[in-house]
């Protein structure tokens, strides 16, 4: 294809657009493919945009694989943030959008737990999300936060509903909804809620 025929598929948009729009792309390849396998050249086709805008605005590969690790945190914390109502019924909307993220983005989800082993900066961010979970869950269950006891149970429940998480889109030996409601008992059997209506 000619210089000429690639530069017409591209746009020109705002910065923010188009470095939102090379997020995307790079959220989507790395959700489907071993971060191995992703090139900087195959994230700038995907955004329509080109290689070099790609390095001007990331830096590179591994800076732009973090910074789409940190946006699909934000994309989980808006999907588990529950409306308005009893604590029971924001807990299972909570799960309910935590399993559905990780099946929309399971190559992405089961890769971020594998990579946090290995990686300084990916347990960072598993770490950031773990807190994040527990401090929504804090505040959607009514618990009382200048407690450590429930946060640290929380956390250690968001690390197993994880490994739970991780063994089901490997395995499928339950339901969706199986593993919902288990998720939930677990959870109940450490830290009863005040209200369960």
């Amino acid at each position: 294809m000619s210089r000429t025929r690639v530069n017409a598929t591209r746009r020109r948009l705002p910065v923010a657009q188009r470095r939102d729009e090379i997020v995307a792309a790079a959220q989507r390849l790395f959700g489907t493919r071993p971060d191995g396998d992703v090139t900087v050249d195959a994230i700038a086709a995907a955004a329509g945009a080109s290689r070099a805008l790609v390095y001007r605005y990331f830096g590179g590969k591994r800076a732009l694989y973090l910074h789409a690790l940190l946006a699909a945190v934000d994309d989980l914390a808006r999907v588990i943030e529950p409306p308005p109502g009893p604590p029971l019924s924001r807990l299972r909307f909570a799960v309910s959008g935590y399993l559905d993220f990780a099946e929309r983005h399971a190559h992405g989800y089961v890769a971020l737990l594998r990579g946090a082993t290995q990686n300084a900066e990916v347990a960072e961010i598993v770490g950031r999300t773990r807190e994040l979970i527990a401090e929504l869950a804090l505040e959607g269950l009514e618990l009382d936060r200048s407690r450590p006891r429930p946060r640290l149970l929380l956390v250690g429940w968001v690390a197993a509903a994880e490994a739970m998480t991780l063994h089901w889109l490997e395995h499928r030996g339950l339901s969706r909804d199986e593993l919902a409601e288990l998720l939930i008992e677990n959870l109940l059997a450490i830290l009863p809620l005040p209200d369960q209506g």
